[in-house]
């Protein structure tokens, strides 16, 4: 029973630590900030990757989000995080009008 409520405590840490770093609501369950999570290191993945591109506004059809972030980046480099955690917001609210929802009940 110790052994359990040790990985219950590390557990609950571990997520508190995670949501210090990344931008997820505190209501969110774990499932939820692992995905929110999983998303934030894609989106910041794509930034540090398209940083350098010169022809980054070839990217808008791909996300405006992306775009604006990447640029709003070179045209003041500070305060990185929080214009990446404003890209991300957008971001992910794009990502989310491309899920398609399965109305069919059928298995």
């Amino acid at each position: 029973m110790c052994e359990e409520n040790f990985r219950m405590t590390w557990s609950l840490e571990a997520f508190e630590k995670l949501r210090e770093h990344v931008p997820s609501l505190p209501w969110d369950s774990e499932l939820e900030t692992l995905l929110v999570a999983r998303l934030y290191i894609e989106f910041v993945h794509l930034v540090l990757r398209y940083l350098d591109c010169e022809k980054v506004e070839e990217l808008a059809t791909f996300s405006a989000a992306l775009v604006k972030t990447i640029t709003e980046i070179r045209k003041c480099p500070d305060e990185i995080s929080e214009k990446i955690v404003s890209g991300f917001d957008t971001w992910r609210m794009e990502q989310s009008a491309y899920i398609e929802v399965d109305d069919d009940d059928s298995c």
